[in-house]
Protein backbone atom coordinates (compact mmCIF):
# COMPACT_ATOMS: atom_id res chain seq x y z
CA UNK A 1 0.00 0.00 0.00
CA UNK A 2 2.91 2.31 0.82
CA UNK A 3 4.21 1.58 -2.31
CA UNK A 4 1.37 2.78 -4.05
CA UNK A 5 1.00 5.78 -2.53
CA UNK A 6 4.14 7.10 -2.54
CA UNK A 7 4.12 6.25 -6.27
CA UNK A 8 0.90 8.19 -6.52
CA UNK A 9 2.48 11.46 -4.78
CA UNK A 10 5.62 11.01 -6.76
CA UNK A 11 3.35 11.71 -10.03
CA UNK A 12 1.74 13.94 -8.83
CA UNK A 13 4.85 15.71 -8.06
CA UNK A 14 6.04 15.36 -11.14
CA UNK A 15 2.49 16.30 -12.57
CA UNK A 16 2.58 19.77 -10.51
CA UNK A 17 6.40 20.19 -12.09
CA UNK A 18 4.51 21.24 -15.49
CA UNK A 19 2.07 22.66 -14.35
CA UNK A 20 1.23 26.70 -13.74
CA UNK A 21 3.16 26.97 -10.82
CA UNK A 22 5.95 29.04 -12.33
CA UNK A 23 5.77 32.49 -12.44
CA UNK A 24 6.26 33.99 -16.41
CA UNK A 25 8.51 36.64 -17.29
CA UNK A 26 9.09 37.59 -20.91
CA UNK A 27 6.29 35.87 -21.91
CA UNK A 28 4.37 38.08 -20.38
CA UNK A 29 1.97 35.39 -19.32
CA UNK A 30 2.08 31.65 -18.88
CA UNK A 31 0.27 31.09 -21.92
CA UNK A 32 3.53 32.33 -23.89
CA UNK A 33 3.81 34.65 -26.89
CA UNK A 34 1.33 33.09 -29.19
CA UNK A 35 -2.65 32.40 -29.24
CA UNK A 36 -3.44 29.51 -27.56
CA UNK A 37 -3.80 27.61 -31.03
CA UNK A 38 -1.15 29.72 -33.00
CA UNK A 39 -1.54 32.71 -35.40
CA UNK A 40 -3.48 31.32 -38.87
CA UNK A 41 -0.71 32.39 -41.13
CA UNK A 42 2.82 31.63 -41.10
CA UNK A 43 6.24 34.08 -40.30
CA UNK A 44 9.43 34.53 -39.11
CA UNK A 45 10.50 38.25 -37.65
CA UNK A 46 13.93 39.39 -36.52
CA UNK A 47 13.62 43.02 -34.33
CA UNK A 48 16.21 44.47 -32.52
CA UNK A 49 16.63 47.27 -30.13
CA UNK A 50 19.12 49.28 -28.71
CA UNK A 51 20.53 46.39 -27.02
CA UNK A 52 18.74 43.28 -27.85
CA UNK A 53 17.68 41.04 -30.57
CA UNK A 54 14.60 38.50 -31.55
CA UNK A 55 13.76 35.76 -33.52
CA UNK A 56 9.94 35.07 -33.64
CA UNK A 57 8.30 32.22 -35.57
CA UNK A 58 4.72 31.33 -36.25
CA UNK A 59 4.32 27.95 -37.62
CA UNK A 60 0.13 27.47 -38.32
CA UNK A 61 -0.85 24.48 -36.27
CA UNK A 62 2.27 23.07 -35.21
CA UNK A 63 4.25 25.82 -33.14
CA UNK A 64 5.62 28.88 -32.23
CA UNK A 65 9.59 29.79 -31.56
CA UNK A 66 10.65 33.06 -29.49
CA UNK A 67 14.37 33.58 -29.21
CA UNK A 68 15.93 37.21 -27.01
CA UNK A 69 19.28 38.28 -26.06
CA UNK A 70 19.56 41.16 -24.31
CA UNK A 71 22.99 42.87 -23.47
CA UNK A 72 24.25 44.96 -20.84
CA UNK A 73 27.54 47.49 -20.94
CA UNK A 74 29.03 45.24 -18.43
CA UNK A 75 28.87 41.87 -20.48
CA UNK A 76 25.75 40.94 -18.67
CA UNK A 77 22.47 39.80 -20.47
CA UNK A 78 20.53 37.58 -20.58
CA UNK A 79 18.74 34.43 -23.24
CA UNK A 80 15.28 33.82 -23.47
CA UNK A 81 14.12 31.33 -25.35
CA UNK A 82 10.43 29.87 -25.80
CA UNK A 83 8.81 27.10 -27.63
CA UNK A 84 4.48 26.69 -28.23
CA UNK A 85 3.07 23.93 -29.45
CA UNK A 86 -0.44 24.32 -31.01
CA UNK A 87 -3.24 21.46 -30.40
CA UNK A 88 -1.68 19.13 -28.12
CA UNK A 89 -3.78 16.66 -26.13
CA UNK A 90 -3.33 17.13 -22.23
CA UNK A 91 -0.91 13.51 -22.33
CA UNK A 92 1.14 15.31 -24.92
CA UNK A 93 1.65 18.18 -22.49
CA UNK A 94 2.45 16.32 -19.98
CA UNK A 95 4.42 14.18 -21.74
CA UNK A 96 6.45 17.48 -23.00
CA UNK A 97 6.98 18.95 -19.57
CA UNK A 98 8.91 15.48 -18.44
CA UNK A 99 11.22 15.98 -21.20
CA UNK A 100 11.76 19.45 -20.45
CA UNK A 101 12.56 19.30 -17.31
CA UNK A 102 14.91 16.15 -17.72
CA UNK A 103 16.64 18.62 -20.70
CA UNK A 104 16.92 21.50 -18.33
CA UNK A 105 18.43 19.32 -15.78
CA UNK A 106 20.96 18.18 -18.04
CA UNK A 107 21.92 21.46 -19.36
CA UNK A 108 21.64 23.33 -15.89
CA UNK A 109 25.10 22.41 -14.77
CA UNK A 110 26.45 24.40 -18.05
CA UNK A 111 23.87 27.54 -17.80
CA UNK A 112 23.14 29.54 -15.82
CA UNK A 113 19.08 29.55 -15.43
CA UNK A 114 17.38 32.02 -14.18
CA UNK A 115 13.73 31.16 -14.63
CA UNK A 116 11.78 27.68 -16.13
CA UNK A 117 8.77 27.53 -17.12
CA UNK A 118 6.37 24.33 -18.90
CA UNK A 119 2.76 24.18 -18.73
CA UNK A 120 0.05 24.39 -21.68
CA UNK A 121 2.11 23.27 -24.27
CA UNK A 122 4.35 26.22 -23.57
CA UNK A 123 7.96 25.94 -22.40
CA UNK A 124 10.53 28.60 -21.58
CA UNK A 125 13.97 29.12 -20.26
CA UNK A 126 15.71 32.39 -19.12
CA UNK A 127 19.39 31.64 -19.15
CA UNK A 128 21.77 34.75 -17.21
CA UNK A 129 25.30 35.29 -18.90
CA UNK A 130 28.41 37.58 -17.88
CA UNK A 131 31.69 38.30 -19.68
CA UNK A 132 30.78 38.09 -22.67
CA UNK A 133 31.01 41.44 -25.53
CA UNK A 134 28.43 42.90 -27.66
CA UNK A 135 30.33 41.12 -30.80
CA UNK A 136 29.91 37.99 -29.42
CA UNK A 137 25.91 38.28 -28.95
CA UNK A 138 25.68 39.81 -32.20
CA UNK A 139 27.47 36.47 -33.41
CA UNK A 140 25.04 34.44 -31.82
CA UNK A 141 21.88 36.38 -33.39
CA UNK A 142 23.38 36.58 -37.02
CA UNK A 143 22.37 33.57 -37.80
CA UNK A 144 18.43 34.63 -37.51
CA UNK A 145 17.74 35.66 -40.53
CA UNK A 146 19.33 32.70 -41.70
CA UNK A 147 17.15 30.52 -39.38
CA UNK A 148 14.34 32.37 -40.69
CA UNK A 149 14.88 31.46 -44.51
CA UNK A 150 15.30 28.19 -43.66
CA UNK A 151 11.45 28.06 -41.72
CA UNK A 152 9.94 29.74 -44.55
CA UNK A 153 11.75 27.04 -47.30
CA UNK A 154 9.62 24.56 -45.09
CA UNK A 155 6.68 26.05 -44.91
CA UNK A 156 6.61 26.96 -48.69
CA UNK A 157 7.99 23.33 -49.49
CA UNK A 158 4.80 22.06 -47.40
CA UNK A 159 7.12 20.25 -44.88
CA UNK A 160 5.37 21.27 -42.05
CA UNK A 161 1.91 21.17 -43.44
CA UNK A 162 1.74 17.61 -44.24
CA UNK A 163 2.84 16.59 -41.14
CA UNK A 164 0.95 18.54 -38.80
CA UNK A 165 -2.44 19.41 -40.66
CA UNK A 166 -5.40 18.32 -38.91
Amino acid sequence: MNKILFALLALMFALSGCGDSTSASDSGSKGGSFPSNGDPDFYCEVTEGDNWWQMKVNIPKYKGIVEKFTYEDGGTGTQYYEESYFGLSSTEKMMMCMEWDQEIKEKSRKKNFKENYCGNGVFYSIIEYEGHTRESILGEVSSFEEECQRYKRKWENGEYNEEYDD
